[in-house]
């Protein structure tokens, strides 16, 4: 539900921004239905809070307190700032840190022994597969954005770069884990999860190689989505 109240906070924030100049369907529907969209993320946001204090522990209310207070500062200053400025740092890496930090925060602090050096490998994969995921969107709505006079990294960047330091990326990544997997000898959890982000690696490169194809009737949409499922896999443990 946080998640949620976030992501539509920032499609508030766009869609109340560009109005009638809104090209993408996400920010149309929120521009046009802001009233509602508002008052049902009030709503959610409060009960969410409601149950966060009733339920967890002070410290991670206190780690919520800060992330939710640096999301919407940024959330302010893109407001009275204008979009122009995003520029000076890229939204998909803010995002990146931010819902790292939000699935990874609490369980760090919950977390009694030392850090070991696979966990800290994965948390690290899992963030640049968060950046990849937010940049290759940014990508294949590069059109969009353009005509919405929005900043993404792919109009920060360009196209041709963003999709050059994403196969990159993706692909050093995908070795990376499939090398973790053949030598490094860790419990069957572990081996779980590299396994899930080298899945998500390589399923976001054949996406990157292949853009015309997922472009096609936006297939892109539901699969860039659907790769934050695969995590889910852990369930089968």
């Amino acid at each position: 539900m946080a998640v949620w109240v976030v992501y539509t906070l920032d499609h508030l924030v766009d869609g109340i921004s560009l109005k009638q100049q809104a090209s993408t369907f996400r920010h149309h529907y929120h521009y046009k239905n802001r009233k509602g969209m508002l008052s049902i993320m009030i709503l959610g946001g409060s009960i969410t809070a409601a149950m966060a204090l009733a339920e967890l522990p002070v410290k991670i209310i206190i780690f919520g307190f800060i992330l939710g207070a640096l999301i919407l500062a940024y959330q302010l200053a893109i407001f009275f700032l204008g979009r122009k400025n995003r520029i000076l740092l890229a939204k998909e890496i803010v995002i990146a840190f931010i819902y790292t930090a939000g699935i990874w925060g609490g369980p760090l602090l919950l977390y009694t022994q030392k850090l070991q050096g696979i966990q800290a490998i994965v948390l690290f994969v899992f963030l640049l597969m968060t950046f990849s995921n937010t940049t290759l969107l940014s990508y294949f709505e590069y059109e969009n954005d353009r005509h919405s006079v929005q900043v993404s990294f792919s109009i920060q960047f360009g196209k041709h770069h963003t999709s050059r330091l994403l196969k990159l990326l993706l692909f050093s990544t995908s070795i990376f884990t499939l090398g973790l997997l053949i030598f490094w000898q860790t419990i069957a959890m572990y081996k779980l999860s590299i396994s899930i982000l080298m899945l998500m690696s390589i399923v976001m490169l054949a996406m990157i190689n292949s853009p015309h194809f997922f472009q096609r009737q936006n297939r892109y949409k539901i699969i860039i989505e659907s790769v934050f499922l695969l995590p889910a896999l852990i369930f089968l443990h």
